[in-house]
């Protein structure tokens, strides 16, 4: 789970540098080349520019925490899967001693068989 944990990360990443670079640069420096040629007024410029910086911001930010929330998640359910192991292990010990405690048992006995057989 960890590896998709990444993977999505790696993903959400190359999403926000898509977007910052893509609509969060580019555009704004088409729209500065065209207020240059006069074609487009400097605060229509810096005016788009903003809003397109605050929409990327806004994307970002809802990509991101969208991969917060499922790691979350993931680490959450991680958590009760090693709960379950634990339990397990220990059922597992628990038996394990038992058994033991019967091989003490015969194996006292044996010994005491063998004490009576030598006198």
């Amino acid at each position: 789970m960890v590896v998709v944990a990444r993977s999505e990360l790696i993903i959400s990443g190359l999403i926000v540098l898509a977007l910052v670079l893509g609509i969060g640069v580019w555009v704004p420096l088409k729209l500065f080349e065209l207020a240059e040629h006069r074609v487009v007024d400097i605060w229509v410029a810096i005016g788009v520019s903003v809003l397109l910086w605050l929409g990327v911001m806004r994307v970002a930010e809802n990509v991101l925490f969208s991969y917060y929330q499922t790691a979350k998640r993931w680490a959450e359910a991680a958590g009760e899967r090693k709960g379950f192991s634990l339990t397990a292990y220990r059922a597992r010990q628990r038996a394990m001693l038992e058994e033991l405690d019967e091989a003490v048992k015969l194996l006292r006995e044996i010994r005491d068989i063998l004490r009576e057989a030598s006198e």
